[in-house]
């Protein structure tokens, strides 16, 4: 017999081509547009948000390897101490589905406080690794890093309502459906 894909295979490989186009979102604001004009002097970074967003809506499984798919691609596209992101966006995004799917109810504030909470590990742990390189002061710490993390805070609704939608697109189904 032949091998075809069904419908609904069809609907889950355009919900996650879908989630791939729109990592394009956080790379060109943060890159093009918060890299010429950064708030206040801060730099900001969106994509832990955007991790964040999608291991919540998909779960533990299928976010957590989105995440480390995401993570490598950042840290190929030059992201700041990559092998960091790689490691701490994976077990993050693993985490936040793990607690979504046992612990905590999907709801909008529970995305932004637990998005909040990885994109300040993920800062903190770059800021480790610099302090203990001497490329940074302790001083850093509350003057660029915590403010930068506040600041990408109203990205995650944008995030979260987006995905939200292109969710329904697989019909609310993981990868093996």
């Amino acid at each position: 017999q032949k091998l075809r894909i069904t419908r609904q295979q069809w609907k889950i490989i355009l919900k996650w081509a879908l989630y791939a186009a729109a990592f394009l979102l956080p790379l060109v604001i943060q890159g093009v547009i918060l890299s010429r004009r950064p708030l206040f002097g801060i730099k900001v970074n969106l994509v832990p948000y955007f991790v964040g967003c999608v291991c919540i809506i998909e779960g533990a499984d299928s976010g957590s390897v989105f995440a480390l798919i995401v993570s490598f691609a950042w840290a190929l596209a030059g992201a700041d101490l990559g092998f960091v992101s790689i490691l701490v966006l994976t077990l993050g995004g693993m985490g936040l589905g793990i607690a979504m799917e046992n612990l905590l109810r999907e709801h909008i504030v529970t995305c932004i406080v637990c998005c909040f909470v990885l994109c300040l590990v993920h800062e903190s742990a770059i800021y480790l690794l610099r302090l203990f390189l001497h490329t940074v002061t302790a001083r850093q710490y509350f003057r660029i890093l915590v403010p930068g993390v506040l600041l990408g805070i109203p990205s995650c609704p944008v995030f979260y309502y987006l995905f939200r939608l292109i969710h329904r697109v697989g019909g609310g189904s993981t990868w093996n459906a």
